[in-house]
């Protein structure tokens, strides 16, 4: 399914079980508890072999409680999306773009957050302490003590 486009649809609970979707879109979707277990969204040959970065976008769509654990979402967009309750775990978020989403209550335990863009995200429950990596994210100054105050540190005016 590389560079598949998804606009106005419905794929709710779909499964994209061991699918290439390098340099798919997904755009203005309904996507709730999607499994894209073992799905890749790297290019590659045999399954093994990076040929490039990951490339996929996610915008405007709801993604509430997907399954993407594991998989590496490395320099993709996913803009002004709800991933609400999702299963996060172990993802590679590495300088992704994630501005205006909404990762409250995902899980996030051992995913890399290194110089990805948080600003104007809903980063409700995402606790730093767990995360493999936030070296360099985004954030903007309201979120500072949403961030903080998991790691007990009072923030004050």
């Amino acid at each position: 399914m590389q560079g598949a486009r998804f606009k106005p649809c419905d794929l709710s609970t779909s499964r994209f079980r061991s699918t290439i979707l390098f340099g798919a879109l997904f755009e203005d979707c309904t996507a709730q508890g999607t499994n894209f277990e073992n799905a890749t969204f790297s290019n590659s040959v045999g399954g093994s072999s990076r040929l490039s970065n990951t490339d996929v976008t996610l915008h405007k769509s709801n993604f509430d409680y997907a399954d993407f654990q594991g998989l590496s979402f490395e320099g993709c967009k996913i803009t002004d999306c709800s991933l609400r309750e999702s299963q996060l775990r172990g993802c590679d978020f590495k300088n992704t773009d994630m501005t205006g989403t909404n990762i409250s209550g995902a899980e996030t335990d051992k995913a890399n957050f290194e110089g990805t863009d948080l600003r104007a995200a809903n980063v409700g429950g995402l606790q730093l302490s767990t995360l493999s990596n936030f070296r360099a994210m985004k954030i903007s100054s309201d979120q500072q003590q949403v961030l903080l105050a998991g790691l007990n540190i009072q923030v004050f005016p």
